[in-house]
């Protein structure tokens, strides 16, 4: 059996392929399998030490970690299509690996909707939040996750991010303020 930080290394060799002109045209089962190596990446990081943890973390580019943001979007609405908590924590897992790159104003939408999206399943979205900011490999990553449920209310709000809920069961979907639906 490969040991957990070798599987890391090999999920990560996958993913750092991907670019995101290439991942727009992806076909449906393609996401699916890139979904399915995410998962498995997030599972192996919630286990880790914390050396493994900023080991895996470390080996996350610029040019690739776009998958962990539009991977933490999808956890949020899955959560609430499937009724599905865990969906949520892979999710923050996902941000944590991404460790708020390119820019955490690009993570911080994605930790909205997740916090968001516990809320919506009667979860503690403060608490989910705080036990992930324990696994962040950064002291800024730390307090952005720790912090945010501190926030106002409005500060929190999906329109705050300019998201917008959309549909209900699964069908559910947030949408970015101004976009078209998807036909």
């Amino acid at each position: 059996m490969e040991p957990n930080q070798e599987r890391a290394r090999r999920l990560i060799r996958v993913l750092q392929a991907l670019r995101v002109i290439d991942f727009i045209k992806t076909a449906p089962d393609r996401r699916t399998a890139i979904r399915e190596d995410i998962k498995e990446l997030c599972d192996i990081f919630s286990a880790a030490t914390s050396t493994e943890r900023a080991e895996i973390a470390s080996r996350i580019r610029p040019e690739f970690s776009f998958i962990f943001l539009w991977f933490a979007k999808t956890m949020s609405e899955k959560a609430v299509q499937d009724s599905a908590p865990q969906a949520i924590w892979d999710g923050l897992m996902a941000v944590l690996i991404g460790n708020f790159m390119p820019d955490f104003r690009d993570t911080l939408p994605r930790v909205a909707l997740l916090y968001h999206s516990a809320v919506k399943l009667g979860l503690d979205g403060g608490g989910l939040l705080a036990k992930a900011s324990t696994l962040a490999v950064t002291p800024q990553a730390t307090r952005i996750l720790h912090d945010f449920p501190l926030r106002s209310a409005s500060d929190r709000s999906l329109g705050m991010y300019l998201y917008e809920e959309t549909g209900a069961g699964i069908s559910f979907a947030y949408r970015k303020l101004g976009e078209e639906a998807p036909f």
